[in-house]
């Protein structure tokens, strides 16, 4: 009965005797070393934005006289610029893998 229960939800051993392979895993096996940095440093920076917002939050509930708005406002540019450079980075990425699909390099 657990053994029937454990392979229906996919907790049976794996082939490779390495543990359970989602298709997740497999699909960070795929990704460049630039894709897992980004992934990496955009996740980073998405925590330490919550905790400074959580921080924000706390210093206007707890403290209500103390004005947060340039903290807010610096949260703000923050949040824009990483936004930012996150669209012109798969932008690229995109661009770079259209033009080699259609044969094409860099508009020349």
């Amino acid at each position: 009965m657990v053994m029937a229960l454990r392979s229906r939800l996919g907790l049976g051993a794996c082939p490779t005797g390495r543990g359970r392979q989602t298709a997740a895993t497999e699909e960070m096996k795929e990704r460049s070393t630039i894709d897992l940095v980004v992934l990496m440093m955009t996740a980073s920076i998405g925590v330490v934005l919550a905790i400074a917002m959580i921080g924000l939050i706390i210093v206007r509930v707890v403290h209500p006289g103390v004005d947060v708005a340039r903290g807010s406002e610096a949260l703000g540019n923050i949040t824009t610029m990483i936004v930012g450079s996150l669209v012109g980075f798969v932008g690229g990425r995109a661009t770079g893998r259209w033009e080699g699909a259609n044969g094409t390099t860099g508009g020349k």
